[in-house]
């Protein structure tokens, strides 16, 4: 699992359009991912006035140009990147993989809508007992892969895994083909962010529709689905104060973001190339990925870890079953440093 990571990693590294590819990271520079909130933060100088407190620059890295999903994790290996912005589920996902992170940041619990599954418009299947026989497609390592799997098995229904053919086939698809797959008829539904830049338009043009909503009882929803940010445990060890103007900035961003979505989207179509439209759903629609309040108990966060963990591991889920963390490994995952009572808390 780690060696094709790294491997995925290179090829993307090597075909990268971002600006940053051919520049070698600076000592004195902070490299934050470009997103909807990073874009609208870097607009206002937020981002710059943080860290112009502590002495450091702070450049964004395009991580969605390079088109290769999870090659943040080598990014940050090679201190290209320094945070990253994801659910529970993937998060821990990088860790089991090999990558030594920690939580720095985790937000309360998430609207059902987070993670859903769709189909065409015009497909007969409107719940998903009717995916029997059918295609799913998605992305492994994302949190709609665990959130369809898991409404899936609470309906009876198994879906494919490594370890058995279920009623239900699973199609993994990086997120760039998605879209093209459901359209072309190559997979019959598709578990998906709705707020994902790419899975939006079909939304907006009115081509796609959600069949049965997460239920607020589930795990995802109370576990897997929590908004988290994470950085190498290294960088958090040496450089706490250039990981606490992140997290500050990124709060102030949320705040005047949410209070002021046509700006904030009109920035942020601006600097990510996307219509204004797509930039504004991602900021308003309950399946938002950025801008969730923050979760100041630390045990909370674990306990939203043991949650899904402990789900995954008994209802077959095949990435958790293979690897897992401990109690104690879950609570030096989750850097108490910068929750409440921590030494570099917000409050």
């Amino acid at each position: 699992m780690k060696k094709s990571r790294y491997l995925l990693a290179c090829v993307a590294l090597a075909v990268t359009t971002s600006s940053f590819a051919s520049t070698a990271a600076k000592k004195d520079t902070v490299y934050v991912p470009l997103n909807v909130w990073t874009a609208v933060a870097l607009n206002k100088g937020w981002l710059q006035e943080e860290y112009a407190k502590v002495g450091v620059k702070v450049e964004a890295v395009d991580t969605a140009a390079i088109k290769v999903p999870g090659v943040e994790a080598s990014l940050l290996e090679k201190g290209e990147l320094h945070f990253v912005n994801c659910m529970g589920y993937v998060s821990i996902q990088h860790k089991l993989n090999g990558l030594d992170s920690v939580a720095v940041w985790g937000s309360k619990l998430p609207h059902p809508r987070r993670s859903t599954t769709i189909v065409l418009r015009d497909s007969p299947a409107n719940k998903l007992a009717d995916l029997k026989g059918k295609n799913l497609g998605g992305w492994r390592i994302s949190c709609p892969y665990f959130a369809t799997y898991e409404a899936l098995k609470e309906h009876g229904i198994q879906q494919d895994t490594e370890y058995k053919k279920g009623d239900v086939r699973y199609t993994n698809i990086a997120p760039a083909a998605q879209v093209s797959a459901l359209l072309g008829g190559k997979i019959d539904a598709l578990s998906v962010h709705a707020a994902g830049s790419t899975i939006t338009p079909l939304y907006t043009q009115g081509l796609v529709k959600e069949l049965e909503p997460t239920s607020t009882k589930s795990t995802y929803v109370n576990g897997a689905g929590r908004s988290i940010i994470f950085t190498l445990k290294s960088f958090a060890e040496k450089h706490p104060d250039r990981v606490r103007p992140f997290l500050i900035a990124y709060e102030r961003s949320q705040k005047w973001i949410k209070a002021n979505p046509d700006a904030a989207a009109a920035i942020a179509a601006r600097e990510l190339r996307i219509p204004k439209h797509i930039a504004k759903y991602s900021i308003v629609d309950d399946s938002q990925l950025f801008f969730s309040e923050p979760e100041r108990d630390r045990n909370k966060i674990i306990a939203s870890y043991n949650l899904f963990q402990s789900w995954g591991i008994k209802n077959g889920d095949d990435f958790l079953k293979k690897k897992n963390l401990n109690q104690k490994q879950l609570e030096e995952f989750v850097d108490q440093r910068f929750f409440k009572g921590g030494q570099y808390a917000l409050q």
